[in-house]
């Protein structure tokens, strides 16, 4: 490790990435599309971008908070009349209205 006027240039490597770490965030981005064939129409939302997994910190069974571990990447295609469909049904289910 070499010296700098500062400290070490590894403490200051580790508080940089500490400092990332800590404003990792969820990045999600939703778009809706449709497509056409047959004369049928199938509408349809992706949405992809980055989760953050993290994990608690505790010390001596105190909560420190949340640290970041690691980042993945997802995409999801969802059909929107389906998830409309089942928001619908679920709804019947739940007052007592399903037929």
């Amino acid at each position: 490790m070499t010296e700098n006027a500062g400290g070490k240039q590894g403490d200051h490597e580790s508080a940089a990435a500490s400092d990332k770490a800590e404003d990792l965030s969820d990045d999600l981005v939703s778009t809706q599309h449709a497509l056409v064939t047959d004369g049928s129409e199938l509408r349809y939302t992706v949405t992809t971008g980055r989760v953050v997994l993290r994990s608690e910190q505790h010390t001596d069974g105190t909560f420190e908070g949340v640290q970041a571990r690691a980042e993945v990447f997802i995409a999801a295609y969802t059909a929107d009349a389906v998830r409309a469909a089942c928001r619908v049904r679920r709804r019947q289910r739940l007052t007592g209205t399903a037929r």
